[in-house]
């Protein structure tokens, strides 16, 4: 499901770390030797899908807040900046890299068509607005109650510390903090994530758990803040 790699991608991109001396050395070694689409695959691995699932879908189905929210998504507004997130040169070549090593990898149960037709699955439920959650804030409080952040981190860490190709992926996320601050001060960005706020979205939020995850420290003020908009980039 495209929403559960866009919100795994958003942890399994989370930590840099020295290399670990009390590591023993035939654990790197192992490390090492994997591809990409292992190390992907190891990270999934650790993300509990059903709950994460279910989680989607009973606010898909019974929370009018968020039901807006994900409407919103399909918006021009929406569709106009994550081109723009799209044509950036640093992201686009990111994206050409990550899908020669994938593909070499065989990760075909990451694939965008995969995710894409789960999400779709999770869309074809009629929308039940009888029983009102706790809107956007209830749906974060419960993902973060449930998703794995600090296990996939020491993960991370170790595939960051045995120097091998997940570790060179990781220097070429590090190597986009000026483009997500480029982004962010551009006009559609701007509009896009003025009206997240209004729909209760806490842009702020998410924005500190990217700069968390990513390790790119900092924060922007105002209303100039990240707003989920990876479900519509073009490339």
């Amino acid at each position: 499901m495209k929403i559960i790699l866009i919100l795994s991608l958003m942890a399994t991109l989370a930590y840099s770390a020295k290399l670990q001396s009390n590591r023993p050395v035939y654990i790197l070694e192992l490390l090492r030797s994997r591809t990409l689409a292992d190390d992907f695959k190891d990270i999934k691995a650790l993300i509990p899908q059903r709950e994460l699932t279910d989680l989607i879908r009973r606010y898909l189905t019974k929370d009018s807040e968020f039901q807006k929210i994900i409407l919103y998504f399909g918006s021009p507004d929406v569709y106009k900046a994550g081109e723009l997130i799209g044509s950036q040169p640093e992201i686009r070549e990111l994206y050409l890299w990550l899908k020669e090593q994938l593909i070499s990898g065989s990760l075909s149960d990451l694939s965008e068509e995969s995710y894409s037709q789960e999400f779709g699955n999770l869309l074809n439920y009629n929308p039940n607005k009888q029983k009102k959650l706790r809107g956007w804030k209830g749906f974060m409080d419960e993902l973060l109650a449930i998703y794995p952040r600090k296990e996939i981190r020491n993960l991370i860490r170790d595939k960051v510390a045995a120097n091998g190709v997940f570790a060179e992926f990781w220097s070429k996320v590090i190597a986009l903090k000026p483009v997500y601050e480029r982004i962010l001060k551009t006009e559609e960005l701007i509009k896009v994530i003025g009206r997240l706020n209004e729909l209760g979205v806490d842009t702020k939020q998410l924005d500190q758990l990217i700069r968390e995850d990513f390790e790119w420290g900092g924060g922007i003020q105002g209303k100039k803040l990240w707003g989920n908009l990876w479900e519509n980039i073009k490339l």
